[in-house]
């Protein structure tokens, strides 16, 4: 549909108007295409609506291919009718010969894609999943086009929830860890030598050394679960202990937090080695749902590269950021955000603390440095080495025990575009990054800063129920400080076995399985929240991924049972329902440029699951095409084809793996 519309816009330019705006007509009488062009324009013109009308039709007649006839109705829409014949071979015949209907991009930009970057103290859940598929989806959209494109994946090792889970681990239970001051700060040498096991998981073993006493920790996983499920337990524990007033773990806690900030102590390197562990679950976590890396970024890196340091001094420079003496802030490097509220009981400061009284810095700090290395504006570079055996991604290496021992090329940073997936609980902070950057100089008109924010993932007061949290009547947030949340590993195994009892097939279904939740996280509107349900989650018809692998395997197997080879062939006298599913597929390019411009993938979704509509229409309103003879069977045939060309690359956007035979 592009094809005739970038030919309208053409000719309308030439008549002195721009942004031609295009919407489908309800009914096929009211033409293919329709615009109002003429009703926006008619007040600015001076001019009756269906009078422009009238000369705008004369200036398009005869002059847009595929379009047979333009038709005005009241009170002064232009109706376009598309000629099918023409415009079917058109588009067939493209798709065949190129085995895709893909437009590549001219301008390659460099493009970081941010997502995932879930503390690496616990478990994923749900929730966490929401983020990383709408950002692989994003990737792939991207590279799909040639972009010059890498997916990274931000690492808060030293932030206040590992902290928390060192901690739990360190002074929770008993034995609790009591420094040795002969060994400190060199003493502990790591917990654990690692041994690859040649099992299909990829899984881990890790073997407990003789050593100091931090060591003997390790002792209290009992191995009789996976390790981030155990910190998803510990981590509860500890939260609920904090909540009920335990002064000591908070006194812990807050020694915990400065050790691993401080680095090169034992503390920090039990901190490191625990992040390590957890980070190998999430990758796993990820590996099951298509997602993967090109850069793992260690917030411990940003300080010890001097990342920070050189932002706080461009942030001096420019009189960006300003020590305050009192107030709330006291103490405290802040940027001037709207100033502190008083109410009648406490005082409310809007400003962004970057550095504490204390000499910590906040995430927020930490977080604009690492945007600020994206764009190549702080003249400071990572080493770079390849993550774990494996060689699946490149990492940020400042620990020598962080299983890096290959290298890796140098071409990450110096980004032209920088897109970060966060969740909208997160917008302040991310506003206040973007104007920071803008105040520096570093933010074009072309905006090469974007946040895509997203709504967060709750639990239906029946999905609560399920997993067994206290139920309120109403949809609850997940929260893993409480422990009350849908893990993402129990959610993909609970799709797989719920589809094996129809597929009763073990891959096939952990394949189905994949696609189910990749979809539903996907079909929603970014910003808007999900309610998660597990029926819904589970559903094998409607709107789902399992839907649209039907459809493609259905649409393969007419293809195998017609025995399809590539020939010429002719559309003549498209029925409606054909018409409608050669007009879907030319949408596709829209679809694309559209959910690029938004970054929005849900448009991809949506147009997946109109495109097997349309096909299943086709389906259902077609004689079985085996049964039909000579050009007609060619001409269905291709369709189906370019059917399945065109939803392949979708799959290869929605990250869904297409199956021939379900």
């Amino acid at each position: 549909m592009k094809i005739i519309k970038d030919q309208i816009i053409e000719i309308l330019k030439s008549q002195g108007i721009n942004n031609v705006q295009f919407n489908i007509p309800p009914q096929k009488v009211m033409g293919d295409l329709s615009s109002a062009l003429a009703i926006s324009q008619a007040k600015k013109s001076g001019k009756k609506p269906i009078d422009l009308a009238e000369e705008l039709k004369s200036a398009l007649d005869g002059k847009i291919d595929f379009i047979k006839n333009v038709t005005i109705s009241e009170p002064g829409y232009l109706n376009f009718f598309i000629d099918y014949e023409k415009f079917g071979n058109q588009i067939l015949s493209e798709a065949i010969s190129k085995k895709s209907l893909i437009k590549k991009v001219e301008i390659k930009d460099k493009i970081s894609i941010e997502h995932t970057g879930v503390n690496p103290n616990k478990a994923m859940h749900i929730g966490h999943i929401r983020n990383s598929i709408i950002g692989d989806i994003m990737f792939r959209l991207h590279e799909i086009q040639g972009y010059n494109v890498q997916a990274l994946n931000y690492i808060d090792d030293t932030g206040i929830q590992l902290a928390d889970t060192v901690t739990a681990l360190l002074y929770l239970d008993e034995p609790r860890y009591e420094p040795n001051p002969v060994a400190e700060p060199t003493g502990y040498q790591g917990g654990f030598d690692i041994d690859e096991v040649g099992s299909a998981d990829k899984n881990y073993v890790r073997h407990n050394k003789e050593g100091g006493d931090i060591g003997k920790m390790w002792n209290k996983w009992n191995q009789e679960q996976s390790f981030d499920y155990f910190c998803w337990d510990i981590y509860a524990r500890f939260s609920a202990e904090v909540e009920s007033g335990n002064e000591n773990l908070l006194k812990m806690r807050k020694e915990v937090f400065t050790k691993i900030e401080e680095g090169g102590n034992e503390i920090a390197k039990f901190a490191k080695e625990l992040a390590i562990k957890i980070v190998e679950a999430h990758i796993q976590t990820c590996e099951k749902l298509n997602i993967s890396f090109d850069l793992l970024i260690w917030e411990s890196d940003i300080i010890a590269k001097g990342l920070w340091d050189k932002t706080f001094e461009l942030l001096k420079e420019k009189n960006i950021i300003t020590l305050e003496n009192d107030g709330p802030n006291s103490g405290c490097w802040i940027i001037k955000a709207g100033g502190v509220e008083k109410s009648a009981d406490e005082e409310f400061s809007k400003d962004k603390i970057l550095v504490k009284s204390d000499g910590t810095l906040t995430y927020t700090a930490k977080d604009l440095a690492y945007q600020l290395w994206k764009l190549g504006k702080l003249g400071i570079d990572f080493d770079y080495s390849k993550w774990g055996e494996s060689d699946i991604c490149s990492t940020s290496p400042s620990d020598p025990g962080a299983k890096t021992s290959q290298s890796a090329d140098k071409s990450f940073g110096k980004y032209d575009r920088v897109i970060n997936v966060i969740d909208n609980r997160q917008s302040y902070p991310q506003e206040i990054i973007k104007e920071t950057i803008k105040k520096l100089g570093y933010l074009n008109k072309e905006g090469n800063y974007h946040h895509l924010s997203y709504g967060v993932v709750n639990l239906t007061d029946k999905a609560a129920q399920k997993i067994g949290a206290d139920t309120t009547g109403k949809n609850q947030s997940m929260s893993g400080r409480k422990g009350v949340g849908v893990k993402a590993d129990d959610l993909i195994v609970a799709t797989a076995e719920e589809l094996d009892k129809k597929a009763n097939n073990e891959e096939i279904s952990k394949i189905l399985a994949s696609s189910a939740i990749r979809f539903y996280m996907a079909k929603f509107t970014s910003n808007q929240n999900i309610n998660f349900d597990f029926d819904e989650a589970l559903q094998t018809n409607g709107e789902s991924g399992i839907y649209l692998s039907y459809s493609y395997a259905r649409a393969t197997s007419i293809l195998i049972k017609s025995n399809y080879k590539e020939a010429e062939f002719r559309v003549a006298s498209p029925s409606t329902s054909e018409q409608n599913l050669i007009n879907k597929i030319s949408e596709f390019e829209d679809a694309l440029v559209l959910a690029s411009q938004n970054l929005e993938p849900s448009i991809i979704a949506r147009y997946s699951f109109e495109l097997c509509s349309a096909f299943s229409d086709f389906y259902e309103n077609t004689e079985p095409i085996y049964k039909t003879k000579g050009e007609l069977q060619q001409f269905r045939l291709s369709l189906v084809k370019v059917f399945t060309i065109v939803l392949q690359d979708l799959f290869s956007i929605l990250g869904i793996e297409p199956l021939e035979k379900i």
